[in-house]
């Protein structure tokens, strides 16, 4: 039986998508610090307000990936139709863009975090965190993101979002200082779950941790 495409299909979506948004908050942001540097607050406030919007949907975006991710895992693959022809075309060329999924930098920091002992600077982490990625990452996470080649590597901007997802729940502390990454005791414990079960995606909630420092 032939191997189904459709699990990459939905996986690179969600992957376009992701970026899609994640690119959007950034030109959000900016905008918002330059409408602050000419002290047009209201606007700065407005834009920031509507960044928080970007961000809140993309949480929900990355909680349906994660579902996704186990949805897909739990069944068979299924052959293409003859008839989807035309579509397997048009989905090859998002797997072929497709970045690594944010889901697979969650393990890898939480590792790079325990190797630092519990806490490092967000550009040690990630030197650090490049290794572990290394063997996953494709070409087009070593490319720049489309708003321009001083934000860096793909890769380092997913890690980045990777690291907010782990933040929300309640795996990496919220109250740390600015660019400080540091592992909570449930991120510990999601850690050696997951090494035990192989499943790298986060669960949509975690009870009786959020927001936990």
């Amino acid at each position: 039986m032939m191997k189904s495409l459709r699990n990459e299909e939905v996986t690179a979506a969600f992957e376009i998508l992701l970026e899609s948004l994640e690119l959007e908050i950034s030109n959000l942001n900016h905008l918002g610090s330059d409408s602050f540097k000419k002290r047009d607050y209201q606007d700065a406030k407005e834009l920031a307000q509507r960044a928080e919007q970007f961000a809140a949907f993309r949480t929900k975006i990355v909680a349906l990936s994660s579902e996704w991710q186990k949805l897909k895992s739990s069944g068979r693959a299924l052959p293409h139709p003859s008839t989807n022809a035309s579509k397997r075309k048009h989905f090859g060329k998002l797997r072929k863009g497709m970045r690594t999924p944010e889901t697979a930098y969650y393990g890898p920091i939480l590792e790079t975090l325990i190797e630092l002992g519990g806490a490092g600077e967000m550009s040690n982490v990630l030197d650090r965190l490049y290794p572990r990625m290394a063997p996953v990452l494709k070409p087009v996470d070593h490319e720049p993101l489309p708003s321009g080649p001083k934000t860096g590597p793909r890769w380092r901007n997913t890690a980045q979002w990777a690291r907010n997802t782990l933040k929300e729940q309640g795996f990496l502390k919220s109250g740390s200082p600015h660019g400080l990454w540091e592992i909570t005791d449930a991120g510990r414990r999601w850690l050696e779950q997951t090494r035990a079960t192989r499943d790298p995606s986060p669960p949509t909630t975690a009870p009786g941790v959020a927001g936990c420092e």
